[in-house]
């Protein structure tokens, strides 16, 4: 699969990361912030 932006990325990994972490992903108000939030994640 090609991913063509981050926008793409996020839209293809929230259902796993809501599943998985148990975290919305819409909580966050800029997408990018999602992405750098679980790239780098503070809360482990």
């Amino acid at each position: 699969m090609i991913v063509d932006d981050e926008s793409d990325i996020l839209y293809v990994l929230k259902p796993g990361i809501e599943k998985n972490l148990g975290c919305s992903v819409s909580t966050f108000s800029d997408p990018l912030q999602a992405l750098k939030y679980f790239r780098e994640p503070q809360h482990i």
